[in-house]
């Protein structure tokens, strides 16, 4: 039996599960972290698999993880709102949203924290990532500097090379709290991105080597293949986004690529009268101003579809 003795713990993991196919892999990758000075609350959504039975046998032994099981499902309302029921019940410095399928190297929480007693003023840090489809890597961050202001990392967001998720970040809980957790956006998609802006108002630190990996699959609510319902929920939260963005700093760029490469995803799954619908939606808001834009949502529109 594993005996954690922390004193003065700064840093829970929160971990809202319910899909089971990658979840011993993810609560692995926590429980070998070579800074063992943490906690963990695994927080099952009322999944229909196995999540209970893996936790036992993962990390069942481990002191510094909790198990606890919702009453009702929160994820197919609201994603988010099981977010930030976890935030309520954090009471350490800081705290990491985790996922039931995305993977932490051994040294991630090791290198937060150098960063951590490094730049004690910022309220939000984050891990460089990779970004991994069918056991492939498909895309990881580039070079970024290790502190960026607010400013910086508004402009440096949606133009230079990054993966864009969650479980990479690590926020001041305080902070967390301060702003009303995290903005509820439909399939939670932008929820991540609009929370390290406001909270970036200090600085963000990231580390200086991959230390994260994040799985794209079809498990994921925000970015399924095909088309379904949570392709025009996602296509909704991205025009809260844009407007969000807007009336909060008073502009459409930096994040112009970053919202436009989303939509030209979303776009081109839809039925035509609705890819239309979310064309003039967006063109309206300052995105896909021009003939090229045009000519390039057609084209991948056909390629689906025809």
């Amino acid at each position: 039996m594993v005996e954690e003795k922390a004193i003065n713990v700064k840093y829970t993991f929160l971990l809202p599960a319910y899909k089971s196919s990658y979840f011993a892999e993810a609560l692995t990758s926590i429980k070998n972290q070579s800074f063992r000075d943490f906690k963990v609350i695994v927080s099952d959504d009322c999944s229909p698999e196995n999540i209970r039975t893996i936790y036992n046998l993962i990390v069942g032994y481990d002191t510094r993880f909790v198990y606890r099981r919702n009453e009702k499902n929160m994820g197919g309302r609201s994603l988010v709102s099981h977010w930030n029921l976890l935030v309520d019940m954090c009471d350490t410095e800081y705290m990491i949203m985790a996922s039931d399928d995305d993977i932490y190297e051994p040294d991630f929480l090791k290198d937060i924290n150098v960063l951590v007693e490094r730049y004690p003023q910022v309220d939000i840090l984050r891990a460089r990532a990779r970004r991994i489809e069918n056991e492939v890597t498909t895309c990881e961050d580039g070079d970024i500097p290790e502190l960026l202001s607010q400013e910086e990392f508004m402009k440096y967001f949606g133009q230079k090379p990054m993966v864009l998720c969650l479980a990479n970040y690590v926020f001041r809980t305080s902070a967390l709290k301060v702003m009303g957790g995290f903005p509820d956006f439909p399939t939670a998609a932008k929820s991540d991105t609009a929370t390290a802006i406001c909270l970036s108002k200090n600085g963000i630190a990231t580390t200086k080597d991959i230390r994260f990996s994040f799985r794209m699959s079809n498990e994921n609510l925000s970015s399924s293949n095909g088309y379904d319902k949570n392709t025009i929920k996602t296509a909704e939260a991205n025009i809260m986004f844009a407007d969000w963005y807007r009336e909060k700093y008073g502009e459409t760029y930096p994040y112009k690529y970053a919202v436009e490469g989303v939509g030209y995803y979303l776009m081109a799954r839809m039925p035509l009268c609705e890819s239309i619908r979310y064309a003039i939606k967006f063109k309206k808001r300052g995105y896909y101003i021009g003939i090229k834009p045009l000519f390039s949502m057609t084209k991948n529109w056909i390629k689906i579809h025809i």
